[in-house]
Parts: structure tokens; C-alpha cells; sequence
């Protein structure tokens, strides 16, 4: 066997290794879309049963309003980071060359 042959034999070994350890991978887009999915679905069950109970002024909109007017960073702080995460959004034309 040649140098040529164990290259080719080294390189189908190293990418059916990378073709099994990618097949393990965790899918992490999938993973943090069903984390913020639940996380959302129970604060919209958390802010309806406040809605419901006997207390008022304990929403979750109710509670941030009235601590955002105390503490005026807490909505520049949650605008920097909306913003951060949604304003410089890129959008790739395939039609462009």
C-alpha cells in the first residue's frame, strides 16, 4: 500500500468519525426554541391566574410598570438588549451578485 492509499484511507476514517461525532451533536436552535416556547407558555399561565386571583396589582405588566417607574434602568437596560438582539437583523438577497 502506497502513501497515497493510507491518506485516503485516513481521510475516510477522520470524516466517518466527523460524519458519527456531528451525528451526536445536540441541536441547539431546536433546544432554545422549546426552552423560550415553555418559559413563554408559563408566564402567560402565571399572568392569568394573577389576572384571576383576588390580589390587585400583581400582573406581571402591572408589577413591571410600577418598577420600571421607581427604576428607570430597567427599561433602557431591556431596550439595549431587545434592540442588541432584533435591530441589526441582515437580510441576504440570492438574487444579488
Amino acid at each position: 500500500m502506497n502513501d497515497i492509499d493510507e491518506q485516503i484511507d485516513h481521510m475516510d476514517s477522520y470524516q466517518k468519525r466527523l460524519k458519527r461525532k456531528n451525528h451526536m451533536k445536540i441541536k441547539t436552535n431546536v433546544t432554545t426554541a422549546w426552552v423560550i416556547g415553555l418559559v413563554s407558555i408559563l408566564l402567560i399561565v402565571l399572568d392569568v391566574y394573577m389576572w384571576w386571583n383576588a390580589i390587585p396589582g400583581d400582573t406581571i405588566s402591572e408589577v413591571s410598570l410600577i418598577n420600571s417607574l421607581r427604576h428607570p434602568m430597567i427599561p433602557f437596560v431591556l431596550g439595549v438588549i431587545m434592540g442588541h438582539l432584533f435591530w441589526p437583523q441582515v437580510v441576504s438577497n440570492d438574487n444579488d451578485s
